[in-house]
């Protein structure tokens, strides 16, 4: 066998056990992988910023235990442009480049 076959071989083998990524528009996010992409604490973005009023509304899926809920969930997509929305905006006009 081949350099070759056996390289071809392992990439099979790699692609076979890589699970193809969950587009963004797709993906859920718990508090955690918002304070991930927040740079903050997940106690911080828990107590703090997912409460705000005007924070994405949170995604609760059924469980079968007792009629309970899972941990809230948000869509990434919502995070990401809630936080965009938050850019500081430029005020007056913009500066020359000369």
């Amino acid at each position: 066998m081949s350099d070759i076959e056996i390289i071809d071989r392992i990439a099979a083998a790699v692609a076979e056990r890589i699970t193809p990524p969950i587009p963004l528009a797709s993906q859920l996010w718990n508090g955690k992988m918002i304070a991930n992409y927040l740079h903050r604490a997940p106690t911080q973005v828990m107590q703090r910023i997912v409460t705000l009023s005007n924070f994405p509304k949170q995604i609760r899926l059924p469980t079968q235990r007792d009629g309970a809920s899972s941990q809230p969930l948000w869509k990434a997509i919502e995070v990401i442009q809630w936080a965009e929305s938050h850019q500081e905006k430029v005020i007056g006009r913009p500066r020359r480049e000369d």
